[in-house]
């Protein structure tokens, strides 16, 4: 089988195979390469409960917003904002914008400073898209002012990670069984339990990944009467 990213899995086997230096995974190994990608697959489900439990879609897109305009033109603010906003107007010059963004992408102003996107946001009727971001703004910005914008991948990168180490886990314990090396393994699995517990319990946040109840945040809590 071959993978399909955020549909089988969230990593490949080649990713596997550069976290376990010291093993051989190939057609021929034991596990094969077809086996590791099983591993791959069954762990991507239960990536997607434990994702779907920490209020995230499942499964999540391999990148951020995207925003173009037609016809090779432009971002630009549609408005004025000053020092210490934190919505702008983004628009479309020399053609119409299109797309959405989300938490984790980020935007310059014709300076260093990047500005990191909040919430998710869509193209309205009228033709533009409200933003809202941090920090605030360091100078004023005029109208008409270009934006540089970027996508952000910030939770792909991680559960590729993610999904990569506990394959690992699988992967030597596959090929060694009781006899697995605990220095190698023991690493590997810290680091696997780390990045899902974090995640799990929300103080790991995935950047560009859509929730699923929009209403909720990390570190909601529920009130109950005594």
């Amino acid at each position: 089988m071959a993978i399909t990213l955020s549909t089988d899995g969230y990593c490949e086997a080649t990713d596997v195979a550069a976290l376990l230096q010291s093993l051989t995974i190939d057609s021929n190994s034991d596990p094969s390469t077809t086996e590791v990608e099983g591993f791959i697959t069954e762990y991507f489900g239960e990536l997607g409960g434990m994702l779907v439990g920490a209020n995230y879609v499942h499964p999540v897109s391999q990148s951020g917003g995207s925003l173009t305009v037609s016809g090779g033109g432009s971002i630009v603010t549609k408005d004025a904002a000053y020092a210490g906003n934190t919505w702008l107007t983004f628009q479309g010059s020399g053609g119409t914008i299109s797309g959405i963004v989300r938490q984790g992408d980020f935007f310059t102003l014709g300076a260093a400073q990047r500005y990191s996107v909040l919430r998710w946001a869509e193209v309205s009727d009228a033709g533009d898209m409200a933003v809202e971001f941090a920090p605030g703004l360091e100078a004023d910005a005029s109208a008409s002012s270009t934006v540089t914008y970027t996508s952000g991948a910030g939770a792909a990168n991680v559960l590729k990670h993610l999904n990569a180490l506990g394959v690992a886990v699988k992967t030597v314990m596959a090929a060694y069984g009781p006899d697995a090396d605990e220095a190698i393994l023991g690493p590997v699995r810290n680091e696997r339990d780390r990045l899902y517990g974090g995640i799990k319990d929300r103080s790991i946040i995935l950047l560009g990944a859509d929730r699923m109840e929009t209403t909720r945040t990390a570190g909601t809590a529920k009130l109950m009467r005594a």
